[in-house]
């Protein structure tokens, strides 16, 4: 598997990729875990950016997949990643 330095760059291409296309870049997170099946990198982004990194119809969250799987493969790693966002507060406009 890729050695320590070069999952941590995969990393920060990750959070700087996503970073271009939110609005909010400041919220987001990426979380890897390495263990006997890969490396899972556990991206976090504001819920009101979820859509925007999901893209339409996956598109986009699949492409960021691939590239992550291609970055892996040249590392020996088996990458994946999980987009991990809360859910958004329901806001019914009353006030307590």
């Amino acid at each position: 598997m890729g050695d320590h330095t070069t999952v941590e760059k995969i990393k920060e291409w990750l959070v700087y990729t996503v970073s271009l296309l939110v609005e909010n870049p400041n919220a987001v997170q990426v979380i890897h875990r390495i263990d006997d099946m890969g490396v899972l990198m556990t991206l976090k982004v504001d819920p009101a950016d979820a859509g925007r990194i999901i893209g339409k119809g996956g598109d986009t969250v699949n492409s960021i997949r691939k590239v992550l799987h291609f970055l892996g493969m040249t590392a020996k790693a088996r990458i994946n990643m999980k987009l991990d966002v809360p859910d958004k507060p329901n806001y019914s406009g009353e006030r307590g």
